[in-house]
């Protein structure tokens, strides 16, 4: 599978159900989806939430380009509630 040629944007999440693809069925064409996920993620306004419903491994999104070199960025915030675990991994 061809790797995606990264380029310059900003990604917003004000509608997931455009922006992310199931991990178990995206078949790699990075035109499609901006991300892929597994999980639970929901819309909140237009926000992007990674849930973790008791008794679940939580969500994760990742990227579905390749980035060689360049500037990344988030902003991310963690729920207020205990043993709740937030990464940003590159």
């Amino acid at each position: 599978m061809p790797a995606p040629q990264c380029q310059s944007r900003k990604h917003t999440f004000e509608n997931i159900s455009k922006n992310l693809a199931d991990y178990n069925t995206y078949l790699g064409d990075s035109s499609k989806a901006d991300w892929t996920y597994s999980g639970y993620p929901l819309q909140y306004g237009q926000n992007l939430l990674l849930t973790m419903p008791a008794n679940s491994g939580g969500s994760v999104i990742m990227s579905t380009e390749y980035v060689w070199y360049g500037k990344v960025s988030a902003v991310v915030k963690t729920s207020r509630d205990q043993g709740v675990v937030t990464a940003y991994m590159y």
